[in-house]
């Protein structure tokens, strides 16, 4: 038997669940995409990982901040490094 959630126990559920604005005043659009599954494995590792597991669109969106972020840095290196 399932869990007996009232009306506003689902609807903040689902509000937590949902994606934070990524941006005020900037656009968002979704993207779709397919992947295999093996590519999802590593994602899912990382995702679980975290101190606060974050949804699998949110793990995705970060890990590619992370991934344009390091490609910065390496091409334009911080003075001393």
């Amino acid at each position: 038997m399932g869990v007996d959630m009232g009306r506003s126990d689902v609807q903040t559920a689902r509000r937590e669940s949902m994606p934070p604005k990524l941006k005020e005043n900037v656009k968002s659009v979704r993207v779709p995409f397919m992947v295999p599954e093996t590519w999802l494995a590593p994602v899912e590792e990382w995702r679980r990982a975290q101190q606060k597991i974050p949804s699998r669109g949110e793990a995705i969106r970060r890990l590619v901040e992370i991934g344009l972020e390091a490609e910065r840095n390496k091409r334009h290196p911080l003075k001393g490094d």
